[in-house]
């Protein structure tokens, strides 16, 4: 997932000065980390319920922040979502992409960090997993409506005589083609999440900006 993100991250900030800091799961283990590890969530939606209920982690990471610029993205497939109380709306609905993108948004802000650090963070809400992102730069089709994406995303390689591989330099591979225009943005038409996300980097990325010039001026 990480693979994927700085690939997408790397499209916006091309023109600008940047450092991209893993918190999780490079820290090292605390008690938490070592029992969420043990049944298998480490990383995944419960250690992010884990990490926004503690605080401590963005405390942290916004000390520093004397510019007031820096941000957190939290990645967040919904394959399991409901487990987390969050609302999966009617899938015929055709607003159900960003109708769950809300739900989770305002399950993570509300509930886990108690509307704390509102402005801060960015969201990569992948409906149903970040493959389905990847599956925008191989077919043409609405990859929303996979209900497996890894599954397709692996029998189309596997089509074209590729060995899949869940590793971060085969998904970085994978996703190579989200740094060159063209099929960035047909990739945008393909997937509402990834739109609502790649909106949010644009917007961040004008924001620092207008702050360069203002300072320059």
């Amino acid at each position: 997932d990480q693979a994927v993100l700085r690939t997408i991250i790397a499209y916006y900030f091309k023109e600008q000065d940047y450092n991209i800091v893993l918190l999780r799961p490079d820290l090292e283990l605390d008690a938490t980390d070592r029992h969420l590890k043990d049944t298998a969530a480490a990383g995944g939606l419960a250690r992010i319920k884990a990490d926004c209920e503690k605080g401590d982690l963005f405390e942290q990471f916004f000390l520093f922040d004397v510019d007031d610029t820096e941000k957190i993205v939290i990645q967040m497939d919904t394959a399991e979502i409901e487990q987390f109380g969050v609302v999966r709306p009617s899938k015929p609905s055709t607003d159900y992409t960003t109708n769950l993108h809300t739900n989770v948004i305002e399950k993570v802000t509300n509930d886990w960090l108690d509307e704390m650090y509102l402005d801060k963070l960015l969201f990569a809400i992948c409906i149903e997993e970040i493959e389905a992102w990847l599956l925008t730069l191989l077919e043409n089709r609405n990859s929303s409506k996979s209900m497996n994406p890894k599954k397709r995303l692996f029998d189309l390689l596997r089509k074209k005589n590729e060995k899949p591989k869940e590793t971060y330099d085969y998904y970085l591979e994978l996703s190579k083609a989200f740094s060159k225009k063209r099929p960035h943005e047909t990739a945008l038409n393909r997937n509402k999440s990834l739109h609502l996300f790649c909106q949010d980097l644009q917007a961040y990325m004008a924001s620092l900006k207008m702050q360069s010039s203002e300072e320059e001026e």
